[in-house]
């Protein structure tokens, strides 16, 4: 499933700030808010940002994380994912990039919750806490 990758990526240092199941099914996309930790474990608006989407399906057929048979192309795969965050200065960047028109035309853009995601990571300011999972 696509949350092992963000445990993988929270093991190499990324926070989720905030993450939603876009579908709540038995496929389909989790859209995350991660940022880098730092020691005093707070969120704020002037460190970056970064946004990721990932894909999870029912079986190994259909799912990245089932089909992969070793820990190292786990490892290799949730590198991929890492390389696929988009970074952004500011929840400010990032809430324009996400309201763009430019997302209807993503898959994501679509999907049933995409706006209560976008509302979410738009009302961000300054939290104590990781992990709010809509």
């Amino acid at each position: 499933m696509s949350e092992n990758y963000l445990k993988i990526l929270h093991a190499a240092g990324l926070k989720t700030v905030i993450s939603s199941d876009l579908n709540q099914d038995y496929q389909g996309d989790i859209a995350a808010v991660v940022q880098e930790s730092h020691y005093w474990n707070k969120f704020s608006d002037y460190d970056k940002v970064g946004f990721i989407i990932l894909g999870y399906g029912s079986c190994s057929g259909c799912d990245q994380w089932e089909a992969s048979s070793t820990v190292e192309q786990r490892l290799q795969d949730a590198a991929v994912h890492a390389n696929n965050i988009r970074w952004f200065n500011t929840v400010k960047e990032l809430t324009e990039y996400l309201r763009s028109s430019d997302r209807q035309y993503e898959w994501y853009g679509h999907e049933e919750r995409w706006g209560e995601f976008v509302s979410a990571v738009a009302s961000l300011t300054r939290v104590s806490e990781y992990g709010v999972r809509l």
